[in-house]
């Protein structure tokens, strides 16, 4: 199956004219191919008649001139048969010989028969989908598989492989049309990379809390972000609407404070003992109207932190949040 995109121009050039050339005299299975390629250094049988739309004679027969030509290799027996490329350079040949016009819609078709025929493909590696949106320029479906990637790979601890996915979901979120169901997906992703990053970079690191400060920027932009200011407090809160959902919020929150603590830990040593008086920031998501149950982050924190209020009573810029 197709676990990355493929590179234009990731074979020498004799070379890969060699291979063409050896797809050209082979012209009428070059079609077959091209879809194999697109379909992954190993493709099924089952999957690629559900393509190709072939007869099945038609389709049996083109299998077996590249079974025969060596370029493939087969596995058992249609229609449980496997089919995998000699080597992957034969595979990139015969997918960049694909026209853009050809590849974008081939690689929807793809992934729409994997959504109909192999279910099981969106528990177990959504990524595969992901990819194939991605290549088909769906950027909607392939935001959603990657974010479902990324959230398979952190349940089981992957975390690195989880923020190369949340990080390759966000990278296609400008191709959104709608503007609040882009923030609200990237509030989404920014809260599930902050946590990945905690784990893969540690608290203090500087993506950490650039995730973090993203998903603040999000809430604001979304109009659920609330300052205010009291005496020797500043108060956060994130007012959430009744439809929302409470674990992004969660993530927020709990990322504002660990992130905090972290770098208070670093500039403890750097202040003065009149800059160490403390201050107390309350974060707050509330959900619904006035008197509906809050979700409360307290932090002790320096008169030097990022979430303290400065010296003239007003809200800091809350960076770590």
């Amino acid at each position: 199956m197709l676990d990355r995109a493929l590179p234009p121009f990731a074979i020498p050039t004799t070379l890969h004219a060699s291979l063409l050339a050896r797809l050209d005299r082979l012209a009428s299975v070059r079609l077959v191919a091209q879809i194999g390629a697109a379909i992954g250094r190993e493709f099924p049988y089952a999957l690629l008649r559900a393509v190709s739309r072939l007869a099945e004679d038609e389709l049996q027969a083109a299998l077996a001139r590249l079974v025969a030509s060596e370029l493939v290799f087969q596995r058992g027996i249609p229609p449980d048969a496997v089919y995998s490329f000699k080597h992957a350079l034969v595979q990139d040949a015969a997918h960049s010989s694909l026209l853009r016009s050809t590849r974008q819609p081939l690689h929807a078709q793809i992934a729409e028969a994997l959504e109909a025929h192999s279910p099981e493909i969106m528990n177990n590696q959504p990524e595969l989908l992901a990819q194939h949106y991605a290549e088909a320029g769906l950027n909607s479906k392939a935001v959603e598989y990657w974010l479902q990637a990324g959230k398979r790979s952190a349940a089981r601890s992957a975390m690195a492989e989880a923020e190369a996915q949340f990080e390759k979901a966000l990278a296609r979120l400008a191709g959104l049309p709608d503007a609040r169901e882009r923030a609200q997906k990237e509030l989404e992703l920014q809260s599930n990379l902050g946590s990945v990053r905690i784990a893969v970079r540690g608290f203090a690191a500087p993506q950490t809390g650039q995730s973090y400060a993203r998903a603040r920027e999000v809430w604001g932009e979304l109009g659920f972000l609330e300052t205010r200011t009291e005496s020797h407090r500043s108060n956060v809160v994130l007012v959430l609407p009744d439809n929302s959902r409470d674990p992004e919020l969660t993530e927020v929150l709990q990322g504002a404070q660990e992130k905090y603590f972290a770098r208070k830990q670093q500039r403890r040593q750097l202040a003065s003992p009149a800059d160490t008086l403390p201050r107390k920031t309350k974060i707050t998501g509330r959900k619904g109207g006035p008197g509906a149950t809050e979700h409360t982050v307290d932090i002790l924190s320096d008169n030097g932190g990022d979430l303290a209020p400065n010296d003239r009573g007003q809200p800091a810029s809350a960076r770590g949040a």
